[in-house]
């Protein structure tokens, strides 16, 4: 299973405006590549999450939580620094 963030706006920039507001931007080249790592993942049929105002973190954590931990083992892989 893989998330991603779905846009810049999240329920946290709402609430607090200057959230993340030091980061640098996206690459261009990196959002360039998005919809063909989709692509792929469609194609090797890995399910794949984003849900606007919502974080890949948010997501990855409360998937993490939910699933049945007596049938499933949880291994969270991520480069983010802050998760």
């Amino acid at each position: 299973m893989v998330a991603f963030d779905a846009g810049k706006t999240t329920f946290r920039t709402e609430m607090y405006a200057e959230y993340k507001g030091g980061r640098s931007k996206t690459p261009g080249e990196f959002k360039e590549q998005m919809p063909y790592i989709r692509d792929l993942l469609t194609g090797l049929g890995v399910q794949y999450y984003e849900l606007p105002n919502y974080e890949a973190d948010d997501i990855i954590g409360t998937l993490a939580e939910k699933v049945d931990k007596d049938q499933f083992d949880v291994v969270v892989l991520s480069g983010d620094r802050d998760l």
